[in-house]
């Protein structure tokens, strides 16, 4: 299974610390608010208890988290430049090349 986390925070220390933990814990950015990982955020007790904390000193900050089948990341509609690698970020090849 594969999980989209994508939130609307205004302040830009949260939503920086926000992205930065993500990127951390191994999500993987597809958007500039928009992170995609085969790993459940709520199963991570400490990255999700940093988030609720985090989120929670912005009442308007919002967070979500979706659970997509690989077929669904695979069949998104993209417009624009980017190309993802959908083996990668849905967990079934654990190296990328570049």
């Amino acid at each position: 299974m594969n999980y989209l986390i994508f939130y609307d925070i205004g302040p830009n220390n949260i939503r920086t610390r926000v992205a930065r933990r993500l990127l951390a814990e191994g999500f993987e950015r597809i958007q500039l608010s928009v992170f995609t990982g085969t790993t459940k955020p709520q199963d991570n007790t400490l990255l999700w208890n940093d988030l609720c904390q985090w989120l929670a000193a912005d009442p308007a900050s919002r967070l979500f988290v979706i659970a997509v089948t690989e077929n669904n990341l695979r069949n998104m509609a993209i417009i624009g430049d980017y190309f993802p690698d959908f083996d990668y970020l849905s967990g079934s090849k654990h190296t990328l090349f570049i």
